[in-house]
């Protein structure tokens, strides 16, 4: 299983994929303290997510809650803007 997340400035959005790519779960939390306790408890709750990618912008909107996932034991991967803009031409 795969974790990916949609940052913004006042949502994260997150979504588990199998390893076919088709959506297992997904969630829309707050993107403030609250939201991430709230998101970390939710990942713990699911199937083992093998990495957890995808976070567009880690170094801005989605920082700190790359921080929280990586203390909280989650494997994550930043994800650089160049490569998702060139998915959405797609």
């Amino acid at each position: 299983m795969f974790g990916g997340m949609d940052t913004h400035k006042d949502t994260l959005a997150v979504a588990i994929v199998d390893h076919s790519g088709r959506q297992r779960e997904a969630i829309t939390v707050t993107n403030n303290e609250a939201g991430h306790g709230e998101l970390v408890e939710w990942l713990a709750a699911q199937v083992p997510v093998d990495r957890f990618g995808g976070i567009g912008g880690a170094g801005g909107y989605g920082r700190a809650i790359a921080l929280v996932l990586l203390a909280a034991g989650f494997p994550v991967v930043d994800v650089p803007p160049v490569l998702t803009m060139r998915e959405r031409r797609r």
